[in-house]
């Protein structure tokens, strides 16, 4: 059974956050700043990290979950506001709650469905073309959380990623471990430096050891597509200032029309670490 707490609109004047609890999870999404900011165990942590206190400035790293657009070459830094930075409008139907973006400068926009059942929560992504040109682009989930002790992806070598996975090249890996058993790649991260890691698996997730909880972000991957970043259809980042890590999953790259979309159906679950 699932609990709602929300108004049924959100308006730009009054934005509460919206909260999503089962008998083992909350999440809570937050019009305000457009994104996901709480997932967990009812009784547990947030497993999502946060920074309510991020400098005053048009962007702000607040945390939490969000959605750009791939490649990141196509709006260089920062973030494209509309998408991470200015409110979201937000609606409420039965157990789902609905966030909207406001269009950026080409057309673009974001919808979002989040549906908490157990322990899991489904998230629908939905980037629309209002533009009147085609844009090329992928959606791109970004899940920032707290430095973890360890982090964990499939091993599945291809050409692409030989060794089954690959740093970019702006990377000083410095005393962060990297390892692997017949199964999976093991990030044991260290914080010194600011790194990120990339791969390609059809296994599609991502798995991060949070105190004593393992948070998983999964996507579908589609083998045959063109994703940005030379391939790297997930990937890992690790702030070194201030610390925390990203679990980072995009779609193919494709040409939207003018009044056309793309859709990435994402989850993210949580377990007790053994």
């Amino acid at each position: 059974m699932i609990t709602l707490i929300s108004a049924l609109l959100i308006g730009s004047q009054a934005m509460p956050d919206m909260h999503l609890v089962s008998k083992s999870a909350r999440a809570i999404v937050s019009p305000k700043i457009g994104r996901l900011i709480y997932f967990g165990p009812l009784h547990g942590p947030n497993l999502l990290w946060q920074d309510r206190s991020a400098p005053d400035a048009p962007w702000r790293n607040w945390g939490g979950d969000k959605l750009w657009t791939a490649p990141q070459s196509d709006w260089n830094w920062p973030p494209v506001l509309e998408h991470d930075g200015q409110p979201h409008h937000a609606s409420l139907n039965e157990n789902t709650i609905h966030l909207l973006s406001d269009p950026d400068a080409r057309g673009v926009r974001f919808v979002r469905e989040f549906c908490l059942i157990g322990r899991e929560l489904t998230i629908v992504n939905r980037m629309e073309n209002f533009g009147h040109d085609p844009v090329r682009a992928a959606i791109w989930q970004i899940t920032q959380i707290p430095a973890p002790a360890e982090i964990r992806f499939a091993y599945e070598p291809s050409s692409l990623f030989p060794a089954g996975w690959e740093a970019y090249p702006w990377t000083t890996q410095g005393a962060t471990q990297i390892s692997r058993n017949a199964a999976e790649v093991v990030i044991s991260p260290d914080f010194s430096t600011a790194q990120k890691y990339g791969t390609a698996t059809q296994a599609g997730y991502l798995c991060a050891k949070i105190g004593n909880y393992w948070l998983r972000l999964t996507h579908p991957y589609e083998p045959h597509a063109t994703y940005a970043d030379q391939g790297k259809a997930q990937q890992v980042f690790l702030s070194n200032s201030p610390r925390y890590a990203e679990l980072e999953v995009t779609a193919p790259l494709e040409t939207i029309r003018s009044r056309g979309h793309q859709s990435m159906t994402t989850t993210l679950s949580f377990e007790r670490a053994r």
